[in-house]
């Protein structure tokens, strides 16, 4: 399956974190995202700092790039509890 990452999760070293170091995960392109622009909006608790999000400005100038990955079940499950916690994932 392919899942789309933007922030912390496109430097490699990130991704080679724990629980990222299981299954695969493989780069395959670059997704514009026109209107879009990261804020610090956020605060993290398990960063304890303010993370970036995405926030939808619908400026045509605005334009972020994503990266798109293939994952297998066990690299999904490994981006997904992360990004969302085992509790919410």
């Amino acid at each position: 399956m392919r899942i789309e990452v933007y922030g912390s999760l496109l430097y490699s070293e990130q991704r080679e974190k724990p629980p990222l170091r299981k299954g695969m995960i493989i780069e395959l392109g670059k997704q514009p995202r026109i209107g879009w622009k990261l804020s610090f909006d956020k605060f993290s608790s398990t960063w304890g700092e303010a993370v970036l999000n995405f926030v939808w400005t619908g400026n045509k100038d605005d334009v972020y790039y994503t990266t798109v990955y293939e994952v297998d079940t066990v690299g999904y499950d490994a981006v997904m509890e992360r990004e969302m916690g085992k509790e919410n994932y």
